[in-house]
């Protein structure tokens, strides 16, 4: 009997079986491309990325935040800021000022300083302070020149009846002639003394405002009762009235007016002008010395001569002498007003 042939025999094939799982290559394996820890680093990676870059962006933000708060401060320092005094005397000029050599004031003497004290008129009373002592009274503005002048040769004759523990530095104002004086200001100022009482007012900064500078102290009702009986007619023009820099010494004798030419102090730095106090052969030394002098003797006056280790010294006696007197009604004459006084203005 014949065999009988199978149909459709199909050969045997080397692919998977149907419903057989093909074998995918090891992800770790070197023929692997894709794999879920090649997903995973690059994931990792990106979120480092992005946190480094949250990182920076908040430590900038930060920055930021301080450096506005750090400019809000400056700002706002610089408006509560007094623009005249900016800030205190160097140490080493301050004890130079206060503290000059006696042989140098009795061989400067006068300094070939005209006279300016006039003697107040009908012969008032000693002006005096809450504690009874002479009172020295000064009115004046940082930016003017003339003040920056007078205020170096007051330190000298004040420091022979007490002492400064605080004197700011500023300098007058670069628009008035001559310009920028380096000098100290009584803004600020700290003095103690056993014999006189001092009482100041710096009026107007060195800053302008306007047509003029910034109010920078108003006069109290005393302050201005002094100033309208004293600084005015008849001890000056009525267009001068009220100007700077003033000088009451316990209402016995006034400086009003520049009392020497500020030009000596010119293009000097406070350094400069302290170390020139002490030759007396120098101009600077002269003058703010001569008219230093010339304070300290009308003080004497004022204080009966205390302290005598002062009073007493040469050349005060001597300049004393030459102290004008108080005179009648007539005592002065409108020729006589300072033609460089700067009137008191606000306009």
């Amino acid at each position: 009997m014949a065999k009988t042939r199978k149909k459709n025999a199909q050969p045997p094939t080397s692919g998977p079986v149907r419903g057989e799982t093909q074998a995918r290559p090891h992800p770790t394996s070197p023929g692997s491309n894709r794999g879920p820890n090649r997903n995973t680093g690059r994931n990792v990676r990106r979120r480092a990325t992005r946190q480094r870059r949250s990182l920076w962006l908040l430590i900038g933000g930060i920055l930021l935040a301080l450096l506005a708060v750090i400019g809000i401060f400056i700002y706002v320092g610089q408006q509560n800021q007094a623009p005249g005094a900016s800030g205190p005397t160097d140490p080493e000029v301050l004890k130079a000022v206060t503290s000059i050599d006696p042989a140098t004031l009795s061989t400067v003497g006068d300094g070939g300083v005209q006279p300016f004290l006039k003697a107040t008129q009908n012969k008032p009373p000693i002006l005096t302070g809450a504690n009874g002592k002479p009172k020295i009274f000064y009115s004046g503005a940082e930016f003017c020149p003339y003040c920056a002048g007078e205020r170096w040769a007051l330190v000298v004759a004040l420091s022979r009846f007490g002492t400064f523990s605080a004197l700011p530095q500023t300098t007058s104002a670069a628009e008035d002639s001559p310009p920028s004086l380096s000098t100290v200001s009584f803004y600020g100022s700290k003095y103690q003394s056993n014999y006189i009482d001092l009482d100041t007012v710096e009026q107007f900064t060195n800053k302008r405002s306007g047509n003029f500078y910034e109010p920078l102290q108003t006069p109290t009702s005393e302050q201005q009762q002094l100033i309208n009986t004293y600084n005015g007619p008849p001890y000056i023009d009525k267009q001068y009235a009220g100007g700077f820099p003033f000088v009451d010494i316990a209402n016995q004798y006034l400086a009003i007016g520049p009392s020497f030419n500020v030009e000596v102090i010119s293009n000097l730095s406070q350094k400069q002008i302290a170390e020139k106090l002490s030759d007396s052969s120098s101009d600077v030394s002269k003058s703010i010395l001569g008219v230093a002098n010339t304070f300290t003797a009308a003080i004497c006056k004022a204080t009966n001569n205390q302290p005598a280790s002062v009073c007493k010294a040469d050349p005060i006696p001597a300049l004393q002498q030459a102290l004008p007197e108080a005179q009648g009604s007539d005592q002065l004459a409108m020729s006589q007003a300072p033609e460089a006084l700067f009137p008191r203005r606000e306009d």
